[in-house]
Protein backbone atom coordinates (compact mmCIF):
# COMPACT_ATOMS: atom_id res chain seq x y z
CA UNK A 1 0.00 0.00 0.00
CA UNK A 2 1.67 3.13 -0.86
CA UNK A 3 0.27 6.80 -2.31
CA UNK A 4 0.61 6.16 -5.97
CA UNK A 5 -2.09 2.88 -5.19
CA UNK A 6 -4.28 5.47 -3.65
CA UNK A 7 -3.90 8.01 -6.18
CA UNK A 8 -4.33 5.28 -8.86
CA UNK A 9 -7.83 4.31 -7.06
CA UNK A 10 -8.89 7.46 -7.40
CA UNK A 11 -7.75 8.12 -11.17
CA UNK A 12 -9.59 4.67 -11.99
CA UNK A 13 -13.16 6.29 -10.05
CA UNK A 14 -12.52 9.21 -12.07
CA UNK A 15 -12.19 6.95 -15.46
CA UNK A 16 -15.50 5.18 -13.92
CA UNK A 17 -17.50 7.85 -13.01
CA UNK A 18 -17.38 9.63 -16.52
CA UNK A 19 -17.96 6.20 -17.81
CA UNK A 20 -21.67 6.64 -17.22
CA UNK A 21 -23.58 7.70 -20.47
CA UNK A 22 -24.66 11.23 -19.60
CA UNK A 23 -28.33 10.74 -21.61
CA UNK A 24 -29.09 8.30 -18.16
CA UNK A 25 -28.67 11.08 -15.93
CA UNK A 26 -29.87 14.69 -15.25
CA UNK A 27 -26.90 17.23 -15.97
CA UNK A 28 -27.66 18.46 -12.22
CA UNK A 29 -27.46 14.60 -11.06
CA UNK A 30 -24.22 13.91 -12.80
CA UNK A 31 -23.00 17.76 -12.10
CA UNK A 32 -23.29 16.84 -7.81
CA UNK A 33 -22.34 13.25 -8.19
CA UNK A 34 -18.77 14.98 -9.52
CA UNK A 35 -18.98 17.82 -6.86
CA UNK A 36 -18.98 15.09 -4.72
CA UNK A 37 -16.29 12.80 -5.62
CA UNK A 38 -13.98 16.16 -6.00
CA UNK A 39 -14.66 17.25 -2.45
CA UNK A 40 -13.47 13.36 -1.55
CA UNK A 41 -10.44 13.56 -3.82
CA UNK A 42 -9.46 16.44 -1.96
CA UNK A 43 -10.19 15.09 1.71
CA UNK A 44 -8.00 11.96 0.56
CA UNK A 45 -4.87 14.09 -0.42
CA UNK A 46 -5.04 15.89 2.11
CA UNK A 47 -5.03 13.03 4.56
CA UNK A 48 -1.70 11.99 2.80
CA UNK A 49 -0.12 15.13 2.96
CA UNK A 50 -0.72 15.02 6.79
CA UNK A 51 0.34 11.38 7.13
CA UNK A 52 3.84 12.34 4.92
CA UNK A 53 4.28 15.43 7.04
CA UNK A 54 4.03 13.22 10.06
CA UNK A 55 6.23 10.71 8.98
CA UNK A 56 8.68 13.43 8.10
CA UNK A 57 8.20 15.33 11.79
CA UNK A 58 8.58 11.58 13.40
CA UNK A 59 12.05 10.80 11.50
CA UNK A 60 13.38 14.53 12.23
CA UNK A 61 12.97 12.88 15.75
CA UNK A 62 14.53 9.97 15.18
CA UNK A 63 17.75 11.46 13.79
CA UNK A 64 18.20 14.17 17.08
CA UNK A 65 17.35 11.12 19.17
CA UNK A 66 19.96 9.08 17.33
CA UNK A 67 22.77 12.40 17.27
CA UNK A 68 21.97 11.94 21.11
CA UNK A 69 22.46 8.85 21.48
CA UNK A 70 26.19 9.26 19.69
CA UNK A 71 27.24 12.34 22.14
CA UNK A 72 26.45 10.64 24.98
CA UNK A 73 29.37 8.28 25.55
CA UNK A 74 28.59 7.81 29.28
CA UNK A 75 25.63 6.06 29.15
CA UNK A 76 25.82 2.70 29.75
CA UNK A 77 24.73 0.38 26.59
CA UNK A 78 21.84 -1.03 28.41
CA UNK A 79 20.32 2.49 28.36
CA UNK A 80 21.23 2.54 24.35
CA UNK A 81 19.77 -0.33 23.81
CA UNK A 82 16.63 0.68 25.46
CA UNK A 83 16.56 4.05 23.71
CA UNK A 84 16.79 2.13 20.02
CA UNK A 85 14.03 -0.48 20.95
CA UNK A 86 12.20 2.73 22.08
CA UNK A 87 12.75 3.89 18.78
CA UNK A 88 11.62 0.99 16.41
CA UNK A 89 8.58 0.15 18.26
CA UNK A 90 7.91 4.50 17.63
CA UNK A 91 8.50 3.50 13.71
CA UNK A 92 7.10 0.17 13.72
CA UNK A 93 3.54 2.32 15.34
CA UNK A 94 4.24 5.02 12.42
CA UNK A 95 4.32 2.46 9.73
CA UNK A 96 1.05 0.55 11.37
CA UNK A 97 -0.79 3.56 11.46
CA UNK A 98 0.09 4.60 8.05
CA UNK A 99 -0.72 1.36 6.51
CA UNK A 100 -4.14 1.12 8.57
CA UNK A 101 -4.90 4.96 7.07
CA UNK A 102 -4.66 3.73 3.41
CA UNK A 103 -6.43 0.58 4.14
CA UNK A 104 -9.64 2.92 5.27
CA UNK A 105 -9.23 5.46 1.80
CA UNK A 106 -8.88 2.79 -0.44
CA UNK A 107 -11.85 0.79 1.88
CA UNK A 108 -14.00 4.43 0.77
CA UNK A 109 -12.75 4.54 -2.78
CA UNK A 110 -13.64 1.17 -3.35
CA UNK A 111 -17.24 1.67 -1.81
CA UNK A 112 -17.70 4.68 -3.90
CA UNK A 113 -16.74 2.84 -6.88
CA UNK A 114 -18.98 -0.17 -6.01
CA UNK A 115 -21.80 2.70 -5.54
CA UNK A 116 -21.61 4.28 -9.23
CA UNK A 117 -21.64 0.74 -10.82
CA UNK A 118 -25.21 0.17 -8.59
CA UNK A 119 -26.14 3.78 -9.67
CA UNK A 120 -25.31 3.35 -13.16
CA UNK A 121 -27.31 -0.39 -13.48
CA UNK A 122 -30.29 1.19 -12.09
CA UNK A 123 -30.40 4.26 -14.39
CA UNK A 124 -29.65 1.85 -17.32
CA UNK A 125 -33.03 -0.46 -15.69
CA UNK A 126 -34.80 2.39 -15.41
CA UNK A 127 -34.03 3.66 -19.11
CA UNK A 128 -35.02 0.59 -20.41
CA UNK A 129 -38.48 0.43 -18.23
CA UNK A 130 -39.49 4.26 -19.68
CA UNK A 131 -38.54 3.16 -23.02
CA UNK A 132 -40.83 0.30 -23.30
CA UNK A 133 -43.68 2.06 -20.98
CA UNK A 134 -44.00 5.18 -23.36
CA UNK A 135 -43.81 2.50 -26.20
CA UNK A 136 -46.40 0.71 -24.99
CA UNK A 137 -48.31 4.18 -23.81
CA UNK A 138 -48.09 5.29 -27.81
CA UNK A 139 -49.72 2.33 -29.45
CA UNK A 140 -53.50 2.12 -29.31
CA UNK A 141 -55.80 -0.82 -27.94
CA UNK A 142 -58.50 -2.58 -29.82
CA UNK A 143 -61.06 -3.54 -27.58
CA UNK A 144 -65.23 -4.21 -27.14
CA UNK A 145 -68.32 -3.12 -25.51
CA UNK A 146 -71.36 -5.26 -25.00
CA UNK A 147 -74.85 -3.51 -24.29
CA UNK A 148 -77.67 -4.45 -25.05
CA UNK A 149 -76.65 -7.78 -26.91
CA UNK A 150 -74.20 -5.72 -29.47
CA UNK A 151 -70.59 -4.82 -29.48
CA UNK A 152 -69.03 -1.88 -30.08
CA UNK A 153 -65.45 -1.70 -31.05
CA UNK A 154 -62.98 0.66 -30.00
CA UNK A 155 -59.84 1.81 -30.37
CA UNK A 156 -57.90 4.21 -27.54
CA UNK A 157 -54.84 4.77 -25.86
CA UNK A 158 -54.11 2.82 -22.59
CA UNK A 159 -53.68 6.23 -20.98
CA UNK A 160 -57.31 7.21 -21.96
CA UNK A 161 -60.05 7.66 -19.49
CA UNK A 162 -62.89 5.63 -18.89
CA UNK A 163 -64.42 9.45 -19.50
CA UNK A 164 -62.74 9.24 -22.59
CA UNK A 165 -64.64 6.14 -23.66
CA UNK A 166 -68.50 6.70 -22.55
CA UNK A 167 -67.84 10.13 -24.13
CA UNK A 168 -67.54 8.25 -27.48
CA UNK A 169 -70.66 5.97 -26.31
CA UNK A 170 -72.70 8.86 -25.65
CA UNK A 171 -71.90 9.71 -29.14
CA UNK A 172 -72.59 6.77 -31.02
CA UNK A 173 -76.06 5.60 -28.66
CA UNK A 174 -77.22 8.40 -27.44
CA UNK A 175 -76.89 7.82 -23.64
CA UNK A 176 -76.03 10.32 -21.39
CA UNK A 177 -72.03 10.02 -19.87
CA UNK A 178 -73.95 9.99 -16.40
CA UNK A 179 -76.40 7.04 -16.85
CA UNK A 180 -73.25 4.65 -18.75
CA UNK A 181 -71.39 2.22 -16.13
CA UNK A 182 -68.40 0.44 -17.68
CA UNK A 183 -67.30 -2.72 -16.29
CA UNK A 184 -63.72 -4.75 -17.07
CA UNK A 185 -63.33 -6.62 -14.19
CA UNK A 186 -65.58 -4.90 -12.35
CA UNK A 187 -66.92 -1.65 -12.31
CA UNK A 188 -64.40 1.46 -13.76
CA UNK A 189 -64.94 5.13 -12.37
CA UNK A 190 -64.48 7.97 -14.56
CA UNK A 191 -60.71 9.03 -13.46
CA UNK A 192 -59.23 5.56 -14.25
CA UNK A 193 -57.19 4.89 -17.30
CA UNK A 194 -58.02 1.72 -19.64
CA UNK A 195 -55.02 -0.30 -17.87
CA UNK A 196 -55.40 0.87 -14.32
CA UNK A 197 -59.07 -1.19 -15.62
CA UNK A 198 -57.18 -4.19 -17.07
CA UNK A 199 -58.14 -3.43 -20.45
CA UNK A 200 -55.73 -4.92 -23.14
CA UNK A 201 -56.21 -5.74 -26.79
CA UNK A 202 -59.12 -7.75 -27.55
CA UNK A 203 -60.88 -7.21 -24.30
CA UNK A 204 -64.40 -7.45 -23.89
CA UNK A 205 -66.26 -5.24 -21.34
CA UNK A 206 -69.76 -4.29 -20.94
CA UNK A 207 -71.82 -1.03 -19.95
CA UNK A 208 -75.49 -0.28 -18.23
CA UNK A 209 -77.86 1.99 -18.30
CA UNK A 210 -79.38 3.47 -15.60
CA UNK A 211 -81.12 7.11 -14.49
CA UNK A 212 -78.25 7.79 -12.23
Amino acid sequence: MCENSILSEIEQLRVDGSGIPPNNVSNVTFEEMRKDQAKFNKEVLNSLQLIRQEMIENQKGMRVEMEKMKGEHEESEEKMEEKMFCLKYMMTEIQRTIQNEQMKVLSEVEAIRNDMKTMKKDFEVTKKNRTTSDHFSSQKIEFAISFEGRNGIFKYFPTDTILDLKKEIAIRTGIPVHQQKIYFNGKCENHKTLVECGVQNNSVGYMQQGSY
